[in-house]
């Protein structure tokens, strides 16, 4: 089945752009196009066995033809091809320009289907690994990498491949490479001809570097998880020439202790477009008599804006504990961002928590909230070793 409308991405496409789709597929050559009914005619046709590939596709432009996918077209556009393309996409339809893309400008979309994937992920390990490093992007680096992940993960009983993509982005600057290790031999069970049988694949799952040189992150991602400290070695050694790794002084973690201060202020600059910021939880760890776990949680007003830190503190006096003794575990904090452009104005909420367990994610507003908790000295860097330990 298709997992979206096809009769609505149909009706918001237009007609010449699938015309077009089909005939490079070097398909439906006989459709009737002029019937009055011929969107509920190829939906039905979409639906039957044989155009698995062609529903897989359709769905993949649809996940772009909405304001988020096209800003990032519009962004991979400008990049690979200047401004003037840009601008042409900016006069199109979501629709239209996520189709026009995908026949006309394939390193477009696919740099924008991987691209608008990163912004949504969250739980990212982070380290610093340095400022302004040299970047290496060519192909031997990028194929040096990619076999010194598939080493990593043969030690384990997969990764006897290893694809790597890279994509630079803007505001700020970034290098993304992307990693495609081979995992473990999987049974999917599908049908085939409407009987059920079970086929061997080897399926892919990626890896993802972001390096940022202005302000020395590298960020790390991947779905399976485990220890991240190989992988990032791993980089630093082949793409950023750093010939010992990671250095020693490297991963980043929240410290929420400065919360405690009585003294302690959320501030913003003018530049930064932000309108309000609210302390509205914090998880409290007591520690002397034995570990005790405590939330505190409420909504700022105008009365009392700092309510949760007075609610903090009667909590620590009830529990015969003091700051020493007291560790902030978890904290949400709500930032209010100005509008822009006439649209109306952002909010989010940060999710915040030790070691660095956070909900941010690879745009240009939970950047600057990444530049606020740095501001705010809510972050500090940890020798490796005194991690481990």
């Amino acid at each position: 089945m298709i997992n979206f409308s096809i009769k609505t991405f149909l009706i918001k496409t237009p007609q010449e752009l699938l015309k077009e789709y089909f005939a490079q597929k070097h398909l439906l050559a006989d459709f009737d196009w002029s019937k009055e009914n011929w969107v509920e005619d190829l939906a039905g046709l979409l639906e039957q066995d044989g155009y698995e590939q062609v529903s897989l596709e359709l769905g993949k432009i649809n996940e772009l033809a909405d304001g988020s996918g096209a800003e990032h077209v519009i962004e991979r556009a400008d990049l690979l091809f200047g401004i003037q393309l840009a601008d042409s996409l900016r006069e199109m339809s979501h629709h239209q320009q996520a189709m026009w893309t995908f026949l006309n400008h394939r390193d477009i979309f696919d740099q924008a289907v991987e691209t608008e994937y990163i912004d949504n992920l969250t739980n990212w390990k982070i380290c610093n690994v340095g400022c302004d490093l040299s970047c290496g992007t060519d192909e031997e680096i990028k194929e040096e990498l990619g076999t010194a992940i598939a080493e990593h993960f043969l030690k384990k009983g997969k990764g006897r491949h290893c694809d790597v993509d890279y994509y630079s982005r803007k505001n700020p600057d970034r290098h993304c490479f992307f990693a495609y290790p081979e995992d473990y031999i999987k049974g999917a069970i599908v049908y085939e001809n409407g009987k059920r049988t079970t086929h061997a694949t080897r399926p892919a799952f990626e890896v993802i570097f972001i390096y940022d040189p202005a302000d020395g992150i590298l960020r790390t991602h991947s779905p399976r998880g485990g220890s991240f400290e190989p992988l990032q070695d791993i980089f630093c050694k082949k793409i950023l020439g750093l010939k010992d790794g990671v250095p020693d002084k490297n991963t980043q973690v929240y410290d929420l202790s400065p919360l405690k201060n009585p003294n302690f202020r959320f501030t913003w600059q003018p530049s930064d477009n932000v309108e309000k910021v609210e302390l509205k939880m914090l998880m409290l760890d007591f520690t002397s008599g034995g570990s005790k776990q405590v939330t505190v949680e409420a909504q700022p007003n105008f009365n009392n804006p700092r309510i949760v830190f007075d609610m903090m503190d009667k909590a620590i006096q009830a529990y015969g504990s003091d700051e020493g003794h007291t560790i902030i575990k978890k904290a949400k904090i709500l930032i209010k961002f100005g509008p822009v452009n006439g649209r109306r104005p952002k909010r989010f909420t940060l999710n915040i928590g030790l070691p660095n367990s956070d909900n941010l994610k690879d745009d240009p507003y939970h950047n600057m909230v990444r530049e606020l908790i740095k501001r705010w000295e809510l972050v500090r860097t940890l020798m490796r070793e005194a991690e481990a330990a």
